[in-house]
């Protein structure tokens, strides 16, 4: 039987990135692959999210979902802006968070980090990426599956 009070709770369950179970329990849910892995992230999509999606006219602006920093864009310290630097530590930290929060299916062509690039789901950019067969697409879905080409 469903209550207002149950509904609630799965709902907690879904914002907390989880899905009840039968018997009470949670389960983690499993967005693309996490093993979405940090060190190919760095080396393989975070160079292209930088290059393709980070500019001022597009993700390089705070008040936009998916906001990045990119060398000579937006950078973490204002004074840095436009600054054609290598990206900090921090930098990249930042990016690595916005990229996972756009990762929310199990199979990283469905996730919308991919779906919006193709210019699916929305996407005011229109497409990133002529096609899902695009090298950079199939490096940002080979990150998101945890495949090192």
């Amino acid at each position: 039987m469903y209550s207002k009070r149950r509904g609630l709770a799965v709902l907690g369950f879904i914002a907390a990135g989880c899905e009840l179970v039968p018997g009470g329990q949670t389960t983690p849910l499993k967005p693309a692959s996490v093993a979405a892995d940090r060190a190919t992230f760095d080396h393989e999509a975070a160079p292209l999210l930088e290059r393709r999606c980070g500019d001022a006219m597009c993700h390089g602006r705070p008040e936009r979902p998916f906001a990045l920093y990119a060398a000579g864009a937006r950078r973490q310290n204002p004074g840095d802006t436009f600054m054609k630097t290598p990206l900090t530590a921090g930098e990249i930290d930042a990016n690595y968070g916005a990229a996972l929060g756009f990762v929310d299916a199990v199979q990283p062509r469905s996730t919308t980090l991919v779906q919006k690039a193709i210019g699916h789901q929305g996407h005011k950019g229109g497409p990133v990426f002529a096609a899902p067969s695009d090298p950079e697409c199939e490096a940002i879905t080979n990150w998101l599956s945890g495949e090192v080409p």
